[in-house]
């Protein structure tokens, strides 16, 4: 009779014990009861240990921005010691909780390796990091009432046009607020402004 921690495991009578997908409450004291004729022994103690390959798991902030973009990435891996980051633009950090630099547009995937007592697992998260063109002011075709200028937007951000009619004062104002579609959006202003504006562009 097999027995866990001193008590007897239903079913365990055969001469040998095979425990399947150990798992960490299975860890602990075994031991075999022998009986016969001549009496009852009990066997020494096997001690079992069960390690398990580390639980990946991160985090990142901002996930997404305008170029270039420094993403602080927290581990948030339990079971491990060693770690292998791949950013996906080339960059790669062994550091725990590393800082990576995105300096051109796109759409990243990160991979955390782990490894551990237990073994080594990874974690791929696709699209991770999502990076943005900074947006540019292009002046477009002037008529002869109205100053146009133009810019390039991406699906799913919003762009606030900001003007001010100095730079020694600090306070930039509201012109108009544009939702990104993809595609290019011109924006009219009236020559009856002052002789000198100066326009931004402040992307959320």
């Amino acid at each position: 009779q097999w027995q866990f921690a001193g008590t007897n495991l239903a079913g365990a009578t055969n001469s040998g014990f095979t425990l399947a997908s150990a798992q960490p409450t299975d860890a602990g004291s075994y031991a075999v009861v022998i009986t016969n004729l001549a009496g009852v022994v009990t066997s020494g103690v096997a001690v079992l240990i069960v390690t398990l390959p580390p639980a990946v798991e991160f985090a990142a902030f901002p996930t997404s921005g305008v170029a270039p973009l420094t993403v602080y990435f927290s581990n948030l891996t339990a079971m491990a010691t060693e770690f292998i980051w791949v950013f996906g633009d080339g960059n790669s950090s062994t550091n725990a909780d590393p800082i990576n630099i995105y300096t051109n547009a796109g759409s990243y995937t990160v991979q955390l390796t782990a490894m551990g007592p237990g073994g080594t697992n990874s974690l791929v998260r696709a699209s991770a990091i999502v990076v943005f063109e900074p947006p540019v002011l292009f002046v477009g075709p002037q008529t002869q009432t109205d100053f146009i200028f133009f810019f390039n937007t991406a699906t799913g951000r919003t762009y606030d046009v900001q003007y001010t009619d100095s730079l020694e004062t600090p306070d930039w104002l509201l012109l108009q607020t544009v939702p990104g579609t993809g595609a290019a959006v011109f924006i009219t202003n009236s020559f009856s402004a002052p002789e000198q504006r100066f326009y931004r562009l402040k992307l959320q």
